[in-house]
Protein backbone atom coordinates (compact mmCIF):
# COMPACT_ATOMS: atom_id res chain seq x y z
CA UNK A 1 0.00 0.00 0.00
CA UNK A 2 1.39 3.32 -1.00
CA UNK A 3 1.43 5.77 1.89
CA UNK A 4 0.94 9.00 -0.81
CA UNK A 5 -1.29 10.31 -3.24
CA UNK A 6 0.96 10.60 -6.26
CA UNK A 7 3.93 12.56 -5.00
CA UNK A 8 2.11 13.76 -1.93
CA UNK A 9 2.61 12.28 1.65
CA UNK A 10 -0.73 11.04 3.55
CA UNK A 11 -0.56 13.49 6.13
CA UNK A 12 -3.48 12.28 7.90
CA UNK A 13 -2.22 8.92 8.43
CA UNK A 14 1.45 10.14 9.17
CA UNK A 15 0.47 12.16 11.81
CA UNK A 16 -2.25 9.52 13.42
CA UNK A 17 1.22 7.54 13.15
CA UNK A 18 3.21 9.89 15.28
CA UNK A 19 1.16 11.20 17.65
CA UNK A 20 1.46 7.08 19.16
CA UNK A 21 3.18 6.63 22.56
CA UNK A 22 5.34 3.75 22.95
CA UNK A 23 4.08 1.27 25.07
CA UNK A 24 5.88 -2.00 25.59
CA UNK A 25 3.71 -5.15 25.75
CA UNK A 26 4.79 -9.05 26.70
CA UNK A 27 1.67 -10.08 24.45
CA UNK A 28 -0.70 -8.74 21.36
CA UNK A 29 -3.26 -9.47 24.42
CA UNK A 30 -1.98 -6.86 26.80
CA UNK A 31 -3.85 -3.74 24.61
CA UNK A 32 -7.44 -4.60 22.69
CA UNK A 33 -8.59 -3.07 19.62
CA UNK A 34 -9.13 1.31 20.24
CA UNK A 35 -6.58 0.62 22.12
CA UNK A 36 -4.45 0.97 19.22
CA UNK A 37 -5.01 4.17 18.24
CA UNK A 38 -2.69 5.78 20.56
CA UNK A 39 -0.37 2.91 21.25
CA UNK A 40 2.82 1.64 19.27
CA UNK A 41 3.32 -1.65 20.45
CA UNK A 42 5.27 -4.73 19.30
CA UNK A 43 4.37 -7.91 21.62
CA UNK A 44 7.32 -9.24 23.31
CA UNK A 45 8.95 -6.09 23.04
CA UNK A 46 9.34 -4.89 26.78
CA UNK A 47 12.45 -2.74 26.22
CA UNK A 48 12.74 0.92 25.73
CA UNK A 49 15.68 1.18 23.13
CA UNK A 50 14.44 -1.83 21.30
CA UNK A 51 10.97 -0.30 21.22
CA UNK A 52 12.39 2.70 19.99
CA UNK A 53 14.32 1.29 17.37
CA UNK A 54 11.28 -0.71 15.87
CA UNK A 55 8.94 2.10 16.35
CA UNK A 56 11.66 4.25 13.88
CA UNK A 57 11.55 1.74 11.55
CA UNK A 58 8.24 1.36 11.24
CA UNK A 59 8.15 5.31 10.80
CA UNK A 60 9.72 4.87 7.46
CA UNK A 61 6.87 2.85 6.13
CA UNK A 62 4.44 4.70 6.94
CA UNK A 63 5.99 8.36 6.12
CA UNK A 64 8.54 7.39 3.17
CA UNK A 65 6.99 4.41 1.80
CA UNK A 66 9.80 2.20 2.35
CA UNK A 67 8.78 -1.68 0.95
CA UNK A 68 8.53 -4.76 2.76
CA UNK A 69 12.12 -6.09 1.98
CA UNK A 70 13.59 -2.74 3.61
CA UNK A 71 11.82 -3.09 6.24
CA UNK A 72 12.41 -6.39 6.67
CA UNK A 73 16.13 -5.94 6.65
CA UNK A 74 15.61 -2.93 9.43
CA UNK A 75 13.75 -5.57 11.47
CA UNK A 76 16.29 -8.25 11.50
CA UNK A 77 19.24 -5.46 12.31
CA UNK A 78 17.08 -4.09 15.32
CA UNK A 79 16.00 -8.01 16.52
CA UNK A 80 20.36 -8.45 16.42
CA UNK A 81 21.15 -5.29 18.39
CA UNK A 82 19.35 -5.95 21.22
CA UNK A 83 19.69 -9.29 21.13
CA UNK A 84 15.67 -9.90 21.12
CA UNK A 85 14.65 -13.67 21.17
CA UNK A 86 11.24 -12.98 19.27
CA UNK A 87 8.62 -15.28 18.47
CA UNK A 88 8.14 -16.67 15.41
CA UNK A 89 10.09 -16.94 11.72
CA UNK A 90 11.93 -13.39 11.02
CA UNK A 91 9.93 -12.87 7.70
CA UNK A 92 6.48 -13.84 9.40
CA UNK A 93 7.27 -11.69 12.24
CA UNK A 94 8.48 -8.66 10.12
CA UNK A 95 5.47 -9.00 7.91
CA UNK A 96 2.65 -8.75 10.56
CA UNK A 97 4.32 -5.90 12.03
CA UNK A 98 4.87 -4.43 8.75
CA UNK A 99 1.07 -5.07 7.41
CA UNK A 100 -0.52 -4.34 10.30
CA UNK A 101 0.98 -1.14 11.11
CA UNK A 102 0.79 -0.15 7.56
CA UNK A 103 -3.03 -0.72 6.76
CA UNK A 104 -4.09 0.45 10.40
CA UNK A 105 -2.21 3.89 9.82
CA UNK A 106 -3.91 4.53 6.60
CA UNK A 107 -6.95 3.53 7.37
CA UNK A 108 -7.14 5.55 10.62
CA UNK A 109 -5.87 8.65 8.30
CA UNK A 110 -9.24 8.07 6.08
CA UNK A 111 -11.30 8.06 9.21
CA UNK A 112 -9.90 11.40 10.22
CA UNK A 113 -10.30 12.86 6.33
CA UNK A 114 -14.58 10.91 6.39
CA UNK A 115 -14.76 12.78 9.94
CA UNK A 116 -15.08 16.19 8.05
CA UNK A 117 -18.31 17.83 8.80
CA UNK A 118 -18.22 19.62 5.10
CA UNK A 119 -17.03 16.20 3.72
CA UNK A 120 -19.65 14.15 5.22
CA UNK A 121 -22.27 16.60 4.14
CA UNK A 122 -21.88 15.77 0.69
CA UNK A 123 -20.87 12.31 1.03
CA UNK A 124 -22.85 10.49 3.71
CA UNK A 125 -22.80 7.04 3.04
CA UNK A 126 -19.95 4.66 3.39
CA UNK A 127 -19.24 1.86 0.93
CA UNK A 128 -17.67 -1.77 1.74
CA UNK A 129 -15.70 -3.20 -0.50
CA UNK A 130 -14.00 -6.55 -0.11
CA UNK A 131 -10.46 -7.37 -1.79
CA UNK A 132 -9.25 -10.80 -1.97
CA UNK A 133 -7.04 -11.74 1.44
CA UNK A 134 -4.53 -15.31 1.47
CA UNK A 135 -7.45 -15.85 4.58
CA UNK A 136 -10.91 -14.81 2.95
CA UNK A 137 -13.70 -14.31 5.63
CA UNK A 138 -17.11 -15.45 4.11
CA UNK A 139 -18.17 -12.37 6.01
CA UNK A 140 -16.16 -9.67 4.31
CA UNK A 141 -17.11 -11.33 1.18
CA UNK A 142 -21.33 -11.08 1.88
CA UNK A 143 -20.45 -7.22 2.63
CA UNK A 144 -19.04 -6.30 0.03
CA UNK A 145 -20.70 -3.73 -1.79
CA UNK A 146 -23.25 -2.60 1.13
CA UNK A 147 -23.68 1.11 1.88
CA UNK A 148 -24.50 2.11 5.15
CA UNK A 149 -24.34 5.50 6.29
CA UNK A 150 -21.58 7.25 7.68
CA UNK A 151 -23.01 7.46 11.25
CA UNK A 152 -24.73 4.62 11.57
CA UNK A 153 -23.44 2.17 14.67
CA UNK A 154 -22.52 -0.42 12.54
CA UNK A 155 -19.28 1.42 11.09
CA UNK A 156 -17.85 1.32 14.92
CA UNK A 157 -16.89 -2.57 14.90
CA UNK A 158 -16.87 -3.06 10.81
CA UNK A 159 -14.81 -0.85 9.62
CA UNK A 160 -11.94 -2.01 7.74
CA UNK A 161 -9.38 -3.47 8.43
CA UNK A 162 -11.46 -6.38 10.23
CA UNK A 163 -9.14 -9.10 10.33
CA UNK A 164 -5.02 -10.17 10.03
CA UNK A 165 -3.97 -9.79 6.63
CA UNK A 166 -7.73 -8.25 5.50
CA UNK A 167 -7.65 -5.90 2.63
CA UNK A 168 -11.00 -4.34 2.69
CA UNK A 169 -11.84 -0.69 2.33
CA UNK A 170 -14.48 1.55 3.31
CA UNK A 171 -15.23 4.71 0.91
CA UNK A 172 -17.20 7.76 0.91
CA UNK A 173 -19.99 8.14 -1.51
CA UNK A 174 -22.65 10.82 -2.36
CA UNK A 175 -26.38 10.13 -3.15
CA UNK A 176 -25.57 10.86 -6.53
CA UNK A 177 -22.38 8.03 -6.61
CA UNK A 178 -25.49 6.12 -5.29
CA UNK A 179 -27.53 6.58 -7.97
CA UNK A 180 -25.37 6.56 -10.66
CA UNK A 181 -24.08 3.26 -9.84
CA UNK A 182 -26.94 1.36 -8.95
CA UNK A 183 -26.30 1.21 -4.99
CA UNK A 184 -29.01 0.77 -2.23
CA UNK A 185 -28.30 2.24 1.30
CA UNK A 186 -29.44 -0.05 4.11
CA UNK A 187 -28.73 0.37 7.52
CA UNK A 188 -25.93 -1.72 9.42
CA UNK A 189 -27.03 -5.53 9.32
CA UNK A 190 -27.72 -6.95 12.89
CA UNK A 191 -24.78 -7.64 14.43
CA UNK A 192 -23.89 -11.42 15.67
CA UNK A 193 -21.49 -11.87 18.41
CA UNK A 194 -19.04 -14.82 19.82
CA UNK A 195 -16.99 -15.86 21.71
CA UNK A 196 -13.10 -16.13 20.71
CA UNK A 197 -9.99 -17.28 23.08
CA UNK A 198 -7.03 -15.27 22.17
CA UNK A 199 -3.34 -15.79 24.01
CA UNK A 200 -3.26 -19.26 24.39
CA UNK A 201 0.67 -19.67 23.84
CA UNK A 202 1.36 -16.01 25.31
CA UNK A 203 -0.45 -18.26 28.90
CA UNK A 204 -2.64 -15.89 29.23
CA UNK A 205 -5.43 -16.84 28.15
CA UNK A 206 -8.31 -13.84 27.69
CA UNK A 207 -12.07 -14.98 26.00
CA UNK A 208 -13.04 -11.84 23.96
CA UNK A 209 -16.92 -11.45 22.71
CA UNK A 210 -16.60 -9.77 18.63
CA UNK A 211 -18.86 -9.66 16.02
CA UNK A 212 -18.56 -12.77 13.78
CA UNK A 213 -15.97 -12.20 11.09
CA UNK A 214 -14.36 -9.78 12.50
CA UNK A 215 -10.92 -10.67 14.06
CA UNK A 216 -10.11 -10.10 17.88
CA UNK A 217 -8.65 -6.70 18.52
CA UNK A 218 -10.24 -5.36 14.82
CA UNK A 219 -13.83 -4.70 16.53
CA UNK A 220 -13.12 -1.29 16.02
CA UNK A 221 -12.43 1.78 13.62
CA UNK A 222 -9.12 3.18 12.97
CA UNK A 223 -8.51 6.40 14.36
CA UNK A 224 -11.96 7.35 16.29
CA UNK A 225 -10.91 6.28 20.01
CA UNK A 226 -8.30 4.91 22.33
CA UNK A 227 -9.08 3.73 26.21
CA UNK A 228 -6.34 1.63 27.45
CA UNK A 229 -5.69 0.49 30.73
CA UNK A 230 -3.81 3.63 32.14
CA UNK A 231 -4.06 2.20 35.91
CA UNK A 232 -0.92 -0.44 34.66
CA UNK A 233 0.83 3.28 34.44
CA UNK A 234 2.08 6.00 36.42
CA UNK A 235 0.00 8.33 36.99
CA UNK A 236 2.16 11.45 35.61
CA UNK A 237 2.20 8.81 32.16
CA UNK A 238 -1.45 8.00 32.67
CA UNK A 239 -2.10 12.06 32.38
CA UNK A 240 -0.66 12.62 29.43
CA UNK A 241 -2.06 10.05 27.96
CA UNK A 242 -5.34 11.35 28.45
CA UNK A 243 -4.51 14.98 28.16
CA UNK A 244 -3.39 13.92 24.41
CA UNK A 245 -6.20 12.01 23.72
CA UNK A 246 -8.63 15.08 24.32
CA UNK A 247 -6.31 17.45 22.93
CA UNK A 248 -5.97 15.32 19.19
CA UNK A 249 -9.40 15.02 18.15
CA UNK A 250 -10.28 11.64 18.69
CA UNK A 251 -12.68 12.22 21.43
CA UNK A 252 -14.41 15.08 20.18
CA UNK A 253 -14.87 12.93 17.37
CA UNK A 254 -16.21 10.05 19.48
CA UNK A 255 -18.57 12.43 21.47
CA UNK A 256 -19.72 14.24 18.20
CA UNK A 257 -20.47 10.88 16.74
CA UNK A 258 -23.14 10.13 19.69
CA UNK A 259 -24.75 13.60 20.08
CA UNK A 260 -25.66 13.07 16.33
CA UNK A 261 -26.77 9.61 16.87
CA UNK A 262 -29.21 10.57 19.56
CA UNK A 263 -30.29 13.33 17.47
CA UNK A 264 -31.37 11.53 14.72
CA UNK A 265 -32.87 9.01 16.40
CA UNK A 266 -35.12 11.14 18.47
CA UNK A 267 -37.55 12.52 16.15
CA UNK A 268 -38.37 8.94 15.03
CA UNK A 269 -42.31 8.10 15.45
CA UNK A 270 -41.81 5.54 18.29
CA UNK A 271 -39.34 7.59 20.43
CA UNK A 272 -40.91 10.96 20.35
CA UNK A 273 -43.66 10.82 22.98
CA UNK A 274 -42.10 8.70 25.30
CA UNK A 275 -41.10 9.99 28.60
CA UNK A 276 -37.60 11.53 29.25
CA UNK A 277 -36.16 8.12 31.33
CA UNK A 278 -38.30 6.01 28.93
CA UNK A 279 -36.40 7.60 26.16
CA UNK A 280 -32.88 7.74 27.57
CA UNK A 281 -33.37 3.67 28.15
CA UNK A 282 -34.71 3.09 24.65
CA UNK A 283 -32.02 5.42 23.15
CA UNK A 284 -29.30 3.15 25.48
CA UNK A 285 -30.55 -0.01 23.99
CA UNK A 286 -30.17 1.07 20.58
CA UNK A 287 -27.47 3.09 20.61
CA UNK A 288 -24.80 1.78 23.23
CA UNK A 289 -21.78 -0.02 21.96
CA UNK A 290 -20.07 -0.74 25.26
CA UNK A 291 -17.63 2.15 24.39
CA UNK A 292 -15.44 4.60 26.50
CA UNK A 293 -13.21 7.25 26.68
CA UNK A 294 -10.70 8.09 29.91
CA UNK A 295 -10.74 11.64 30.39
CA UNK A 296 -9.36 12.24 33.97
CA UNK A 297 -6.89 10.36 36.19
CA UNK A 298 -6.42 10.75 40.22
CA UNK A 299 -3.85 11.58 41.65
CA UNK A 300 -2.67 9.38 44.80
CA UNK A 301 -3.87 12.13 47.32
CA UNK A 302 -7.75 12.16 45.42
CA UNK A 303 -7.41 8.27 45.21
CA UNK A 304 -6.93 8.33 49.05
CA UNK A 305 -9.67 11.14 49.94
CA UNK A 306 -12.53 9.36 47.49
CA UNK A 307 -11.73 5.47 48.95
CA UNK A 308 -11.40 4.33 45.40
CA UNK A 309 -8.97 1.88 43.61
CA UNK A 310 -8.64 2.65 40.25
CA UNK A 311 -6.80 6.43 39.06
CA UNK A 312 -8.45 6.34 35.50
CA UNK A 313 -12.09 8.07 35.41
CA UNK A 314 -13.66 6.80 32.10
CA UNK A 315 -17.08 8.07 30.57
CA UNK A 316 -19.29 5.39 28.23
CA UNK A 317 -21.21 6.37 25.48
CA UNK A 318 -24.12 4.67 27.81
CA UNK A 319 -23.80 7.58 30.30
CA UNK A 320 -22.86 10.09 27.36
CA UNK A 321 -26.20 9.17 25.80
CA UNK A 322 -28.05 10.22 28.78
CA UNK A 323 -26.32 13.21 29.51
CA UNK A 324 -27.22 14.01 25.34
CA UNK A 325 -30.59 14.11 26.69
CA UNK A 326 -30.47 15.48 29.97
CA UNK A 327 -28.37 17.86 29.80
CA UNK A 328 -30.59 19.97 27.33
CA UNK A 329 -29.91 23.80 27.56
CA UNK A 330 -26.72 23.68 29.23
CA UNK A 331 -24.46 23.83 25.95
CA UNK A 332 -21.61 21.14 27.04
CA UNK A 333 -19.39 20.47 24.60
CA UNK A 334 -16.61 18.16 23.62
CA UNK A 335 -13.83 20.54 24.63
CA UNK A 336 -15.30 21.52 27.92
CA UNK A 337 -14.71 17.49 29.17
CA UNK A 338 -10.69 19.09 28.91
CA UNK A 339 -12.07 20.73 32.47
CA UNK A 340 -13.26 17.23 34.30
CA UNK A 341 -9.46 17.00 35.45
CA UNK A 342 -9.80 20.65 36.94
CA UNK A 343 -12.65 19.77 38.78
CA UNK A 344 -11.26 16.78 40.24
CA UNK A 345 -7.95 18.14 41.12
CA UNK A 346 -9.24 21.69 42.36
CA UNK A 347 -12.32 20.45 43.96
CA UNK A 348 -14.38 22.69 46.26
CA UNK A 349 -17.23 20.38 47.74
CA UNK A 350 -16.82 16.64 47.77
CA UNK A 351 -19.60 14.62 48.97
CA UNK A 352 -20.21 10.77 48.63
CA UNK A 353 -23.43 8.85 48.70
CA UNK A 354 -22.80 4.68 48.80
CA UNK A 355 -21.01 4.45 45.43
CA UNK A 356 -21.38 7.99 43.55
CA UNK A 357 -19.17 10.62 44.58
CA UNK A 358 -20.53 14.37 43.73
CA UNK A 359 -17.15 16.91 43.36
CA UNK A 360 -17.78 20.72 42.48
CA UNK A 361 -15.15 23.72 41.95
CA UNK A 362 -16.30 27.09 41.85
CA UNK A 363 -16.48 29.12 38.41
CA UNK A 364 -16.62 32.41 38.90
CA UNK A 365 -20.31 33.05 40.46
CA UNK A 366 -20.95 29.16 39.77
CA UNK A 367 -19.68 25.68 40.21
CA UNK A 368 -19.12 22.65 37.39
CA UNK A 369 -20.42 19.58 38.74
CA UNK A 370 -18.97 16.24 38.48
CA UNK A 371 -20.79 12.76 39.66
CA UNK A 372 -18.62 9.82 39.70
CA UNK A 373 -19.65 6.43 40.53
CA UNK A 374 -17.04 3.29 41.58
CA UNK A 375 -18.51 0.42 40.18
CA UNK A 376 -19.07 -2.84 42.31
CA UNK A 377 -15.68 -4.56 41.83
CA UNK A 378 -14.33 -0.88 42.45
CA UNK A 379 -11.99 -1.51 39.68
CA UNK A 380 -13.71 0.83 37.71
CA UNK A 381 -14.86 4.55 38.09
CA UNK A 382 -16.86 6.21 35.43
CA UNK A 383 -18.31 10.07 35.12
CA UNK A 384 -21.97 9.23 35.27
CA UNK A 385 -22.86 13.41 35.02
CA UNK A 386 -20.51 16.68 34.16
CA UNK A 387 -23.20 19.47 34.13
CA UNK A 388 -22.84 23.53 35.72
CA UNK A 389 -24.53 23.94 38.68
CA UNK A 390 -25.19 26.99 41.16
CA UNK A 391 -24.67 28.25 44.79
CA UNK A 392 -28.10 27.19 45.96
CA UNK A 393 -27.59 23.92 43.83
CA UNK A 394 -24.37 22.94 46.38
CA UNK A 395 -26.21 24.63 49.48
CA UNK A 396 -29.62 22.16 49.21
CA UNK A 397 -26.82 19.44 48.56
CA UNK A 398 -24.75 20.21 51.58
CA UNK A 399 -28.19 20.27 53.64
CA UNK A 400 -29.21 16.76 52.03
CA UNK A 401 -25.79 15.15 52.94
CA UNK A 402 -26.32 16.53 56.53
CA UNK A 403 -29.58 14.91 57.18
CA UNK A 404 -28.80 11.63 55.56
CA UNK A 405 -25.71 10.94 57.39
CA UNK A 406 -23.60 11.09 54.08
CA UNK A 407 -19.99 12.14 54.23
CA UNK A 408 -18.42 15.30 53.11
CA UNK A 409 -15.26 14.70 52.12
CA UNK A 410 -13.98 17.84 51.51
CA UNK A 411 -15.96 21.68 51.78
CA UNK A 412 -13.91 24.85 51.35
CA UNK A 413 -16.82 26.68 51.64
Amino acid sequence: MATAYGSLPFREQIAFFRQKLNLPTRSYTDIQGAQHDQAFVVAGAMKADLLADLRTAVDRVVAEGIGFEAFKADFKGIAAKHGWAYTGGSNWRAQVIYETNLNQSYNAGREVQMADPALRKRRPFGLYKHYASPNERPEHVAWDGMVVALDDPWWSSHSPANGWGCKCKKFMVSARDVERRGLTVTPGPPIDYEDRVIGKRSGNPQTVRVPKGIDPGFQYAPGRRFHPNLDKYPEPIARGVVAQNLRTGVFERWHQSIESRVAAARPQPELVDLPKPALIRALRQRLAQQEQFAVAVLSPANRELLAVKTQTVHVSDYDLIKQAVSREGQEMAASDYFQVQRVIDEASVVIRESEAITVWVRRGDDYLQVVLQQTESGQGLYLKSFRRSSPKDVARERKRASSKGYPVLKDEG
